[in-house]
């Protein structure tokens, strides 16, 4: 642990973690593996903030909606609250990168829609579910995902 610490140190206290969508929609099909990466996000926040670690979560997202595709700036936006926290890294596939990209007008629109979606997602909402309210929508989207993934396989 100590050589962990020693190389957070070295890097300012911040651990990136990088967050793949296409195998995990190809392993369990799109409902579950979506949200087991919700989960997965969800905890990495919370282990990070119990070891007093700064955490930048990595998408690396693809062209299409089963490859974590589709807008950017709502996928931004649906990230479990907390995730974000001013700084998000992504990855887009070469496909979209013309569409998105190519033409100076398009690209300062989309850079402009990123950084709104991040500021967005970065306040504290006062309309966030209290934990009750999170835990009794979780008990639901734990069954519907168990019973995608085995329609799925």
């Amino acid at each position: 642990m100590d050589a962990y610490r020693n190389y957070l140190k070295q890097r300012n206290n911040l651990q990136e973690v990088m967050i793949g969508y296409s195998d995990s929609g190809k392993s369990g099909g799109i409902v579950a593996a979506n949200w087991e990466l919700y989960k997965a996000q969800r905890a990495l926040v919370e282990l990070a903030e119990k070891e007093n670690i700064e955490l930048m979560l990595f998408h690396g997202r693809g062209g299409t909606i089963g490859r974590g595709g589709g807008p950017t700036h709502r996928a931004i936006l649906a990230q479990p609250e907390g995730t974000v926290d001013h700084r998000i890294k992504i990855t887009e596939q070469g496909e979209v990168i013309a569409a998105k990209y190519a033409l100076n007008d398009i690209a300062v629109r989309n850079f402009d829609r990123l950084a709104v979606a991040v500021i967005e997602a970065s306040l504290d909402n006062p309309e966030s579910e209290d934990e009750k309210q999170f835990k009794a929508r979780a008990e639901l989207l734990e069954d519907f995902s168990v019973r995608s993934f085995n329609a799925y396989r």
